[in-house]
């Protein structure tokens, strides 16, 4: 090892990228943290739903749509075939009750539950959680679902600690005309 001095410059630059990857690593356990509490929600909705109509095992139905709701892209199929499948002895009406409650159960944990509960947790706007989620399927599709809030959030951390640090430094170095006093004006 040299002893050479280190400036505050790669102090500064050391300590924000110690910033950034404690910022990224905590968003990333939130989203995931956030998205196992929505999926819970969606089984407890799904089992008080199903209990109330009468649907024979509405616990286990609500703990498959719970557990499935982590599987991304696929995950509400296969709650829907297993719970279907687990509905049809109890009679092919309370099969189609089953999954068209996981299909609603769906929609409302893509464009609303994710968005509010994931969004307010890693401190992202619910449009951002959702259009991140789009982009992620279209660029990269099961896999582009789980990692795109967490890239998102790596980018909000990115900017915050990079970008939006140094606009408010060069903000603090610039001069407010308006302010300067009359003996520290130039003179013409």
């Amino acid at each position: 090892m040299s002893n050479m001095p280190v400036n505050n410059e790669d102090k500064s630059f050391f300590n924000k990228i110690i910033d950034f990857v404690k910022q990224s690593i905590q968003t990333t356990f939130k989203y995931f943290w956030s998205k196992t509490l929505a999926s819970v929600v969606l089984g407890l909705i799904g089992y008080g739903f199903l209990s109330l109509i009468k649907i024979e095992h509405a616990g286990i139905i609500g703990i498959i749509i719970g557990v499935f709701n982590l599987v991304p892209a696929a995950g509400g199929l296969i709650a829907s075939i297993i719970c279907g499948i687990i509905a049809v002895f109890q009679s092919p009406l309370s099969a189609l009750y089953v999954v068209i409650t996981i299909l609603v159960l769906q929609q409302l944990d893509q464009w609303v539950l994710t968005p509010l509960i994931v969004g307010k947790s890693v401190n992202l706007p619910s449009i951002i959680i959702i259009l991140s989620l789009i982009a992620g399927s279209l660029i990269w599709g099961p896999v582009g679902i789980i990692l795109a809030v967490p890239i998102a959030g790596m980018v909000r951390a990115f900017y915050m600690v990079f970008l939006r640090r140094e606009k408010e430094h060069d903000k603090q170095q610039t001069v407010d005309i308006n302010n300067i006093d009359e003996d520290d004006k130039p003179e013409s």
